[in-house]
């Protein structure tokens, strides 16, 4: 009994009191004394609070899916349940949903709608941090029990020292030294274990001041977005200390100061005043308050107080009116470029921008800059969107073996001799490529793979040829269900490996993003684009197809990565303007009932299941969503290799 009796007793001795530990309090700064922020305290005046108060979801109506109508020749297709086709709902993330037996890439869901109308920007932000809001948590005796073992939080008193310790929620953090002060707040670099973590102690002067408790709700509210920041890792009991993230890499203050940007940190800006926009959202984003992340090529939050609501100007003024473009280290019509790049100029986003600079002149000034800029440049190039004729007897066709021997006229498997191809690939381990060539008839290509490979190569022919076949040839097919043992016989393409220079000229640069982007296509290197001449251009193998092509940001800046994305240029600068009226014609084409309609057809041809069908239609919906996005940063990677070539 004494040992419980001696747990039991420890257990009470480490209870938490009702209140935080004793602090001195000094005096509140006086009227017009500055705040963090740049906000002046005003006895008379309340600070201006940070509203991000939601609308109840019960009032929300949400339809995951509708089925599209489909003609009464294919009544089986009817019973296909294909995702709405609604507006791209923006860069906010959540919990991700739980991968289908069936399909692992996660499928987007509608955007959210009130009384039939969709929303976004502010509104659609609130309504996504209210669905991943946790619950609190229902009283257990366990929970009380383990608050009890934590013990209570100690708090040393204002401003702290080297060497002291904060306990909060079981955790120690030792403090080291100082890394930020102000009047109303002090930031200590401080260790857990063997973890740096920034602790912040606010003024306790301030203590019923409403503008700095919301400083904890704006934490909660941007971890549920893909805006970099110091993530809140513990609070104290009054809200005047905060332990977060401890963000390593150097202010951008520092980097404007040494002068030089590179083109990554100049895209930084870029990226960020992009996300905030797209969700109706302002921040304090002057060069003091970034933080460069080098090895992610992007720019953290040290602060995120003035994360709230706001007008696009309200970002866009700490950046054309501030020191990134007055140091002359961004150009503000190269930035406004990137931005619209990013966001689309028929996205809600830019419509707000635009929309804004008709009441405030600086932003009017600039746009107008933007403009002369556009009409400087030559025309974008027409995309020539429609089919191609099929083969006669290669007709991208899923068949039965015997039918296959019929069509050809001979068993392609008992064909000798087989010239084997790729045999200089170490990475062809997942199949098997042979050419034959039989008595008195065409030579054709054999690949022998498992089920997954050969219908994702039938479907992305059948895809190429339907939409982009006056741009791009691609060899005819059969192909046979053999589980594992599946294979395909393709003609043989003509043309040679694009080696030397870009595969292709512009129109067909900008159609191949097109394609590439939105039904996933990896692998596209130099060797399966074959090429007569730039304008005569032929693509093979397709069997890393189907993947998400989420904008990517940060990448290793290796020439070979850029060789595999034919789409842009290694020899002449890109520029994102040439893709924006492609993307919208192709998206125009792709969004219509009849093209899903025509896309179920081509995936169920080709052996999909009715249960895979919509997570794949999903799929190619979120790519085609981020287009301008995932073209924005592939214009802007492959220019950083021009730019080396022309420096040369």
């Amino acid at each position: 009994m004494k040992p419980l009796f001696l747990r039991l007793l420890l257990v009470f001795s480490l209870a938490r009191p009702a209140a935080a530990g004793n602090r001195a309090t000094p005096e509140l700064p006086g009227e017009g004394q500055a705040v963090p922020g740049g906000k002046i305290v005003s006895p008379g005046t309340p600070p201006v609070q940070i509203d991000l108060k939601v609308a109840p979801l019960n009032t929300i109506a949400v339809d995951a899916v509708k089925t599209v109508e489909t003609p009464a020749a294919d009544a089986a297709l009817s019973q296909v349940q294909l995702p709405v086709l609604e507006p791209a709902p923006g860069l906010i993330v959540g919990p991700k949903p739980e991968a289908s037996p069936e399909f692992t890439p996660p499928a987007r869901g509608p955007a959210p709608s009130v009384d039939g109308q969709v929303v976004s920007g502010r509104a659609q932000f609130d309504l996504q941090t209210a669905k991943y809001a946790p619950a609190p948590p229902a009283p257990s005796f366990t929970g009380w029990l383990s608050a009890l073992w934590t013990g209570a939080d100690k708090v040393p008193d204002w401003p702290g020292k080297a060497g002291d310790k904060v306990r909060l929620d079981g955790k120690t953090y030792v403090l080291e030294r100082r890394i930020g002060e102000g009047n109303s707040a002090i930031v200590w670099r401080a260790r857990n274990g063997g973890h740096d973590v920034a602790v912040k102690f606010i003024h306790p002067a301030f203590k019923n001041i409403p503008q700095y408790g919301e400083e904890v709700s704006a934490l909660e509210a941007i971890a549920h977005t893909d805006i970099r920041h110091a993530k809140l890792l513990a609070k104290g009991a009054d809200g005047l200390v905060l332990v977060k993230e401890f963000v390593d890499g150097e202010k951008a203050s520092e980097l404007l100061a040494r002068g030089a940007l590179l083109r990554s940190q100049r895209e930084g800006y870029m990226e960020l005043a992009a996300r905030l926009i797209r969700i109706g959202y302002t921040g304090d984003i002057h060069p003091n308050n970034l933080i460069w992340e080098k090895w992610r090529s992007r720019y953290a939050l040290a602060d995120v107080g003035g994360f709230e609501f706001g007008r696009p100007w309200a970002v866009l003024s700490q950046i054309l009116e501030g020191p990134p473009v007055k140091s002359g280290e961004v150009k503000a019509v190269e930035f406004l470029s990137g931005l619209r790049g990013r966001l689309g100029p028929d996205s809600d986003g830019w419509r707000r921008v635009q929309d804004d600079a008709a009441q405030t002149p600086a932003l009017a000034r600039h746009l107008a800059e933007l403009s002369a800029y556009d009409r400087s440049l030559k025309p974008a190039p027409r995309l020539r969107l429609g089919p191609a004729k099929e083969e006669a007897v290669l007709s991208n066709a899923l068949v039965s073996a015997s039918e296959l021997r019929k069509r050809l006229g001979y068993d392609p498997l008992l064909v000798k001799p087989r010239h084997m191809l790729h045999g200089d690939d170490p990475g062809k381990l997942n199949t098997v490529v042979f050419q034959i060539d039989p008595n008195g008839m065409d030579s054709v290509v054999v690949k022998i793979a498992e089920k997954d490979i050969i219908r994702h190569e039938l479907a992305m022919r059948r895809i190429v040829r339907r939409f982009f076949g006056q741009l791009f040839r691609t060899p005819g097919a059969l192909a046979i269900d053999g589980g594992h043992e599946s294979y395909m016989v393709m003609s043989l393409a003509k043309g040679s490996k694009s080696y030397s220079s870009d595969a292709m000229d512009l129109e067909h640069r900008v159609a191949m993003a097109m394609l590439s982007q939105t039904f996933g296509l990896y692998d596209v290197n130099q060797g399966n684009v074959l090429s007569l001449s730039k304008s005569d251009v032929a693509l093979i193998d397709f069997e890393q197809a189907f993947g998400r092509r989420a904008p990517l940001v940060s990448r290793l800046p290796d020439e070979r990565i850029a060789q595999e994305m034919p789409w842009v240029s290694l020899h002449e600068k890109n520029r994102i303007e040439d893709y924006l009226p492609a993307i919208k014609s192709w998206r125009g084409l792709f969004l219509k009932p009849e093209t899903q309609v025509e896309l179920v057809q081509i995936l169920r041809q080709s052996g999909f299941s009715d249960k895979e069908i919509p997570g794949y239609l999903a799929q190619f919906r979120a790519n085609a969503d981020d287009l301008e996005w995932a073209i924005q940063n592939d214009v802007e990677f492959a220019n950083l290799f021009v730019e080396r070539r022309s420096s040369r």
